[in-house]
């Protein structure tokens, strides 16, 4: 069963097995739920790359 959206409330989310959660920070004209999300997942994949080049250089 998905959890119900609540506007104003900390939203938890499990993308391959992390768990981000969300709290309302941002401004109604903000970016979106899912921009915040694809920088996150972006951030911790290019963060995952460089890991991986750093032991294949070495």
């Amino acid at each position: 069963m998905e959890k119900e959206y609540i506007a104003g409330e900390s939203q938890r989310y499990e993308i391959g097995g992390r768990v981000f959660i969300v709290e309302p920070r941002y401004r109604k004209d903000g970016e979106s739920m899912a921009d915040i999300l694809l920088k996150l997942m972006f951030a911790d994949l290019d963060e995952e790359m460089r890991a991986a080049n750093k032991t294949t250089t070495d």
